[in-house]
């Protein structure tokens, strides 16, 4: 971020015909804005957005860039596993998200209620001891993405219990959450897992998680 006059430039990054463009994105510079940016406390930086938008490219540009000016730094990726942990698929045995098939309905709501219960352990356990140092934690995709993108997480049950998770959600005090856009056309060159109606209400769904307040 650079403060010019009374206005904060955070510099993010736009996918373009397979090309990543740096966009400055004006924030009134405010007392909050400003002990945002330049406080030495933690911050939980997490990217959201479709698969094949780019999170994991502008992310780990981000985090090379401004992970020096933090003591510790902590990258995760979904959920934070202090409930279950996950034991990692042999290569063989791995399929994309969107093709494993979905759980049966109780199943699926269970899951669900497990990840709230594993994000609100960490955050009430590591994660509140790091923001309160200087630490920061990065994030591709977060929890709020379990109510757009369901099928990526195998759930098959009722549409409003997970946006009813996420109206809970505890969303940590010094949190960002990114949301990357790019054309359509973009997205599917880049990675063709999801047909192109998805791809369109994913779009439409993380535009309105950036557009609503947190």
């Amino acid at each position: 971020a650079r403060q010019i006059s009374d206005t904060a430039f955070l510099i993010f990054a736009r996918s373009s015909e397979m090309l990543f463009q740096t966009v400055a994105v004006p924030v009134p510079f405010t007392p909050a804005t400003n002990a945002l940016l330049r406080s030495p406390r933690g911050l939980l930086l997490a990217i959201f957005g479709p698969d094949g938008v780019g999170k994991s490219s502008v992310l780990s540009g981000a985090a090379g860039a401004i992970a020096p000016m933090f003591e510790h730094y902590r990258s995760m990726r979904w959920r934070p596993q202090l409930v279950s942990s996950r034991i990692a698929k042999e290569a063989h045995k791995f399929r994309l998200p969107h093709s494993a098939g979905t759980h049966a309905m109780p199943l699926s709501m269970a899951k669900l209620a497990g990840a709230f219960a594993d994000f609100c352990v960490d955050h009430a356990t590591l994660t509140r001891n790091q923001l309160r140092g200087c630490s920061l934690i990065t994030w591709d995709r977060y929890f709020h993405d379990l109510a757009i993108d369901t099928t990526r997480y195998r759930y098959d049950g009722p549409a409003w219990y997970p946006q009813f998770l996420v109206r809970h959600f505890p969303v940590p005090a010094r949190f960002v959450g990114i949301v990357l856009d790019a054309e359509e056309e973009v997205i599917l060159l880049r990675k063709a897992e999801l047909p192109l109606p998805e791809i369109r209400r994913q779009l439409r769904a993380y535009r309105q998680l950036a557009a609503v307040p947190r």
